[in-house]
């Protein structure tokens, strides 16, 4: 049965963005709520830059930088080339992308100086697609040692130098990640455990090979016409009106910085890259992204006109597909630690982190979520039939007040929600 949301729901949740807001505790935030059918609420509070008035509040027309949540659309677009049979799940991944051949796995990860030995086991498709390739995000930057601490990713994604087309090439996003070693490097051996990494990066260079077309230009034609919305891979000068800017941690104090570039990222603007970012890079409205969690809902139910892909395909994103002994490793990623009171089991499926069990007030057993790096939230509750999307601006990852936040709304949500 399709669930609503009463007036005095939405009143509730308006007040926990805007006292969020008022108190400091975030610099603006947004949250959208759609069933698979319709949206059940939209509410904004802040401004769009921190300390300009003039740039406006964030409303529904907002752009957010929603980083990791690119990888789930990455992801649909790589399901759809399987479903074309353009290749195969268990395609060994070294066959469309060479750079991938003779792997190499490290003793240990977090050492400039491990030792290694060869990969056993092929990288392949699916790994990729799950993240238990072993390949991982490296902090091991030593051009970067201050930024250790403020939980950047990678040097492969904000690189060496001044920010230019040249230095974003294949060739030198390998040479980072490769970090010296004769192989990529990974953390264990392919299937066997779960880690964050490059591996939709790894997927949008093997898509745009084999279709002969930018991911944009792929998502633009295949995922984002049929859903009528416009995400962005880059941002130009008409994005930037509407993009919500970013805010730098809070000091000791609790103030916010303004943002002054205080943190490395990625390059955002198109004529400055060389290569497009799969983990990374793209930007949204909340609204926009609703709409694609939702359209999964309604092929996952087997109800969606023009379904962009196919109920089995969807029915599989939300299987379990990592070892169960992930489930702590996925946890400790998450940080759930913070707001959740014990450890919950998780599992990974295909771009999508999943809810092994019900979580006390919040979502329930088979729900689909994850998180962008610059305060960003969404998760999918087919057995609730439910779909969210929150986002702010606040960098770098983890900030424990846009944790919670999070936490509050997602409470306040199921708390309200009438079949």
């Amino acid at each position: 049965m399709p669930v609503s949301l009463p007036q005095k729901t939405k009143d509730q949740l308006d007040a926990l963005l805007s006292e969020a807001v008022k108190e400091g505790k975030v610099p603006g935030a947004s949250l959208v709520v759609g069933s698979p059918d319709t949206e059940l609420y939209f509410g904004a509070s802040g401004v769009k830059s921190l300390g300009d008035p003039s740039a406006g509040n964030i409303d529904r027309n907002s752009i957010f930088w929603v980083c990791s949540h690119t990888k789930l659309v990455v992801t649909i677009a790589f399901l759809q080339l399987i479903e074309a049979g353009k290749l195969t799940y268990d395609t060994p991944a070294a066959e469309l992308l060479p750079e991938l051949a003779d792997p190499v796995v490290l003793e240990s990860p977090l050492s400039l100086t491990t030792t290694y030995t060869k990969a056993k086991n092929p990288i392949l498709v699916k790994h990729l697609l799950n993240h238990s390739s072993g390949i991982v995000y490296s902090t091991l930057d030593k051009k970067h040692p201050d930024e250790l601490n403020v939980a950047y990713t990678s040097v492969a994604y904000v690189g060496e130098g001044p920010h230019g087309k040249e230095r974003y090439s294949r060739a030198e996003f390998f040479r980072l990640v490769k970090r010296g070693l004769p192989g990529v490097p990974l953390s264990f051996e392919p299937g066997t455990n779960w880690a964050y990494g490059y591996g939709c990066d790894l997927l949008v260079f093997i898509l745009e090979d084999l279709t002969g077309k930018t991911i944009q230009e792929y998502c633009d034609e295949h995922l984002f016409a049929p859903l009528k919305i416009k995400p962005t891979f880059y941002i130009n000068s008409e994005i930037e009106k509407d993009l919500v800017q970013l805010t730098f941690r809070r000091r000791s104090d609790g103030a916010f910085e303004k943002w002054t570039d205080q943190l490395s990222i990625p390059e955002r603007q198109k004529d400055k890259m060389g290569i497009t970012l799969g983990g990374i890079a793209m930007h949204s409205t909340l609204s926009e992204y609703l709409t694609i969690l939702q359209h999964l809902l309604l092929i996952k139910e087997n109800r969606a006109s023009n379904p962009i892909l196919t109920h089995e395909t969807v029915t599989l994103m939300f299987e379990s597909s990592v070892p169960p002994a992930s489930s702590k490793a996925l946890f400790q990623f998450t940080s759930l630690e913070e707001i959740y009171p014990r450890e919950v089991e998780l599992n990974f499926g295909l771009g999508l982190c999943l809810a092994k069990e019900d979580w006390d007030g919040r979502k329930k057993k088979g729900s689909g979520f994850w998180y962008g790096w610059a305060g960003t939230y969404y998760f999918m509750d087919p057995q609730t039939g439910i779909a969210a999307v929150y986002g702010t601006q606040l960098v770098p990852t983890f900030d424990t007040e846009v944790k919670q936040l999070w936490d509050r709304l997602e409470r306040a949500l199921y708390a309200g929600l009438q079949e």
